[in-house]
């Protein structure tokens, strides 16, 4: 039996909106602060994994935004971190996932970093159509990816789907550090390499990779 497991930001939302979003408030630092507010988003999450000290996905997201702020030296009112933590919900699909996803014949999931109502928000406005059950939040485990807390949420919910020892997880992300965290967990693994980047020097890596979500159809049908 095969499943399927899905990263949501980056893999099936485009956060790249954000730039434009701050561009509008920020003229000529767009690029700067949200390619900064990326990196301390997840950098953020890792040392709280890695300290023990969780908050909420959605504070992390804030205080990068605002870290990114205070980096650039640009004046900013809480207002301004109101309204851009707002354009960060608003993303979409990326041009290919909802064919992909009408597509699928498996089972399949979200396993996101994201706490539940903040990712919720961004699901239903992408109009990603996953039920709850099928969504698997970091505040469930207070902890952020890569632990294996996380990965173990997705093995779970793929045990309780099949009851059996021989399920399959399929997990899909289009950050390759995310993929590299699950394959060290033991899931099969499908890197969206999106923006052509080079792979990493870590021992393993992804057991597929693909431009695009579309090849992920022909893994599943061991084409």
């Amino acid at each position: 039996m095969k499943v399927v497991c899905f990263d949501a930001l980056g893999t099936l939302i485009d956060i790249t909106h954000v730039t434009s979003a701050v561009e509008k408030r920020f003229p000529g630092l767009g690029e700067e602060i949200s390619t900064l507010w990326r990196t301390k988003h997840i950098d953020y999450s890792r040392l709280r994994a890695m300290s023990g000290e969780y908050v909420p996905f959605d504070q992390i997201t804030r205080d990068a935004l605002e870290a990114s702020l205070m980096h650039c030296h640009v004046p900013y009112t809480e207002s301004d971190l109101t309204e851009l933590m707002t354009d960060y919900q608003h993303g979409v699909t990326f041009p290919e996932v909802d064919s992909v996803l009408a597509a699928l014949d498996v089972p399949w999931s979200i396993l996101t970093n994201g706490n539940r109502p903040f990712i919720r928000v961004i699901l239903d406005h992408a109009k990603v159509n996953c039920p709850d059950s099928h969504l698997l939040t970091s505040d469930r485990v207070e902890t952020f990816k890569i632990s294996p807390a996380l990965y173990e949420l997705a093995w779970q919910w793929a045990q309780e789907l099949g009851a059996s020892a021989k399920v399959e997880v399929i997990f899909v992300s289009g950050n390759q550090w995310d993929a590299i965290g699950a394959t060290w967990f033991g899931f099969t693994t499908f890197w969206v390499n999106r923006n052509g980047h080079s792979p990493e020097v870590l021992g393993v890596r992804p057991d597929y990779e693909s431009e695009t979500l579309e090849h992920l159809l022909s893994v599943i049908r061991g084409l």
